[in-house]
């Protein structure tokens, strides 16, 4: 099984909040190898899909002494349409 998630997010603004959860829209692509059965012959099916990612970012004070964020969660969730 081979997946590829692509998305494209800007990050918000650093203020007081400490965490902020974002919503993005994400491709999800791959392909899954399998055999057919009863003959054993090598398969392979394509996925692609639409989905949405949720990404929560906590505020950090990184190495040189700057607030930034990371990214403390990252979860998937397909569309079905």
């Amino acid at each position: 099984m081979e997946f590829l998630i692509t998305g494209r997010m800007i990050l918000p603004r650093i203020g007081p909040s400490s965490t902020k959860t974002k919503t993005v829209p994400v491709k999800f692509t791959g392909s899954f190898d399998h055999a057919e059965v009863p003959f054993a012959v090598g398969a392979r099916a394509t996925l692609v899909a639409g989905a949405i990612a949720t990404v929560t970012l906590d505020k950090v004070i990184d190495p040189l002494g700057e607030k930034a964020w990371i990214v403390s969660s990252l979860s998937y969730e397909i569309v079905r349409k």
